[in-house]
């Protein structure tokens, strides 16, 4: 009897194939979902954003706490402080989500909000915009994407995010973040 089966060095092959196949498609996946959660910030911060600006018309100030904006964020968690040690000016100014956490942010030389990935190779880097600012070279209600080369929380070479995988161009380093505006 003539038994036919696979062999050694076919098998071998076809496994050989497979890695190859996976080493090539996981980083654009990964990049692919990197790509999608930045867009989901960027449509979380356009509407942040605009609430603000209502919110501004009819107080003339800007909100320090969601529970002031005419807006419904649906995050699973409503934190005190923010996950990565960012300032907030109260216990309502934060919301998480699974990968990233919006904020509003407010020093003596700007009013933001921010959307940070909390998770994952980019942790750290974020989606901002700057709805008042006196810092020279940031412009105001533009969303920009930002790596903070400060901390150790960002683990990758500045850059890797927003020009490797959103194709951002280098705008401004202020205080040790450095900040991308889409091309």
């Amino acid at each position: 009897m003539n038994k036919e089966a696979f062999t050694l060095i076919e098998l071998l092959v076809v496994v050989l194939i497979i890695g190859i196949l996976a080493a090539i498609a996981l980083p654009q996946y990964n990049k692919a979902v990197a790509r999608s959660r930045a867009v989901q910030l960027k449509i979380i911060l356009k509407n942040v954003a605009d609430a603000q600006q209502l919110y501004l018309l009819k107080e003339s100030r800007y909100a320090d706490k969601f529970s002031d904006l005419d807006i419904e964020l649906n995050s699973p968690r409503k934190p005190a402080t923010s996950s990565l040690g960012i300032s907030v000016p109260s216990t309502d100014a934060v919301r998480q989500y699974d990968n990233f956490e919006v904020l509003i942010a407010k020093s003596t030389n700007y009013f933001a909000i921010a959307a940070f990935n909390t998770s994952g190779p980019y942790k750290g880097s974020s989606m901002q915009n700057y709805i008042s600012t006196n810092i020279t070279g940031i412009p105001s209600n533009v969303i920009l994407c930002a790596e903070d080369t400060r901390t150790t929380v960002f683990t990758k070479p500045a850059g890797d995010y927003c020009t490797k995988i959103l194709g951002y161009e280098h705008v401004v380093t202020a205080n040790g973040v450095r900040f991308y505006r889409e091309k």
